[in-house]
């Protein structure tokens, strides 16, 4: 059996003095000193072995180098060893190793009396966090201070989520909506998470010593861009909601719009309704309320919500319906707003609905024109040519397909869908 000497590695036995595996005639008994700057491979680390340390892996390192190396050293008890920098990162490898595998036996099995106790006893009656809020990818400059008693898992988290609640202005947000990370402020290196209560029970020790060091615990609530998405898609549907009249109705900006009266006049042309009787189509259901007469007044009508395909012939006697019974209050006449139809008769109108479709040296000189362009859109002519694209097609080309065409840059692409989209 050899006696381990304090000057060598224990666990490769790489002299500490002059940083060399072959022999040498350093003294070995002795204890090695720190130095305060060392050169590079040549640090220094003093360990000591506790037997109660529930560390399997990291203690099957030493215990193999016992073996290996034959040292007389009594592992129920402790003892002191010196460790070089490489077999020192590996040790605390193994360590971390050793942790996260504890921590999750933890977290697979019950929680115990002795665990909920813990929580309970932190030796702190109040703790004081700068807490910021930031989205994932968006970091925030400010914080807000934040006091929390007692010091307790269930009631510290409760009073950030209604911190982050209250922040945000949402009452729907919870804690599976956002991670929390912890950090001494103003300090560098990676933030510690906090899950549940094994966290919570490091976060407490890192608290005492970030506290007794005169220093302020930061935490950073990231909230997930998902809930973000949600909070906007219900806003938008609440504010659409505001939209409609308490009574079901629409508005009476949306009851007679030109396309409606366009549709109307097609009818009275193809000599499907008059002047008097609303088409039967669903666009002019009940919920409109209102019928054109000659003298371009809105009368109140009963016509019913969902309009069958029905002949002019018995859509007349609704115009006898519309007159409201004796006891029925009376309607309100409404003058509709006066529109410029670009028509010369609104008994003439036309009822074609696409233009002529321009030939593609149209289409693009038409485009330079528009954007005060020298020929920037018709420099693609021949390409379109070639393809023998059209212009009713170009609206339904890909972004590769442009660019195939020559037309790489996003304003020259927008500027031709948007001008397609006409025909």
């Amino acid at each position: 059996m050899n006696k381990y000497l304090p000057g060598i590695c224990f666990a490769c036995q790489k002299c500490l003095f002059c940083f060399n595996f072959s022999p040498c005639n350093c003294n070995k008994n002795i204890k090695p000193t720190r130095v305060s700057k060392p050169e590079r491979g040549q640090q220094i680390y003093f360990r000591v072995y506790t037997p109660n340390e529930n560390l399997p892996t990291a203690n099957y390192f030493l215990s193999s180098a016992e073996t290996k190396f034959q040292y007389n050293n009594n592992f129920n008890e402790p003892f002191s060893f010196t460790f070089c920098s490489t077999c020192n990162s590996k040790y605390q490898r193994l360590k971390t190793k050793d942790k996260i595998s504890k921590k999750k036996m933890k977290n697979k099995a019950a929680v115990d009396v002795e665990s909920l106790e813990l929580f309970e006893e932190c030796g702190i009656d109040e703790i004081k966090l700068h807490v910021s809020i930031e989205k994932k990818g968006k970091k925030t400059s400010t914080s807000k201070a934040l006091i929390i008693k007692p010091v307790e898992y269930i009631n510290v988290m409760e009073k950030i989520n209604a911190f982050v609640q209250k922040a945000l202005q949402n009452e729907n947000i919870k804690p599976a909506d956002y991670s929390i990370s912890y950090k001494a402020m103003n300090s560098r290196g990676l933030s510690s998470e906090l899950e549940d209560e094994l966290d919570f029970k490091e976060f407490i020790e890192d608290y005492k010593k970030v506290t007794a060091a005169n220093k302020k615990m930061g935490m950073m609530v990231v909230i997930d861009n998902s809930t973000d998405d949600e909070t906007k898609s219900s806003e938008k549907r609440s504010k659409n909601s505001d939209n409609v009249e308490s009574d079901g109705s629409v508005s009476e900006e949306e009851k007679l719009n030109p396309a409606r009266l366009q549709l109307w006049a097609r009818e009275i042309m193809n000599k499907g309704t008059t002047e008097d009787v609303p088409p039967t189509y669903p666009t002019f259901s009940a919920t409109l309320g209102v019928l054109v007469s000659n003298n371009n007044t809105q009368i109140p009508t009963t016509a019913p919500a969902t309009a069958s395909a029905t002949t002019s012939a018995t859509a007349v006697p609704a115009v006898a319906s519309a007159v409201p019974p004796a006891n029925t209050p009376t309607p309100i006449i409404i003058q509709m707003p006066p529109f410029q139809y670009p028509y010369p008769s609104f008994n003439q109108l036309d009822t074609s609905t696409n233009h002529k479709l321009p030939s593609i040296h149209e289409f693009l000189f038409s485009l330079d024109q528009k954007y005060n362009c020298n020929g920037e859109y018709s420099q693609f002519e021949n390409a379109f040519l070639e393809e023998a694209i059209t212009v009713n097609v170009i609206k339904d080309l890909s972004d590769e397909q442009m660019k195939t065409l020559g037309i790489v840059k996003i304003g020259w692409q927008k500027n031709i869908r948007q001008e397609a989209q006409k025909y």
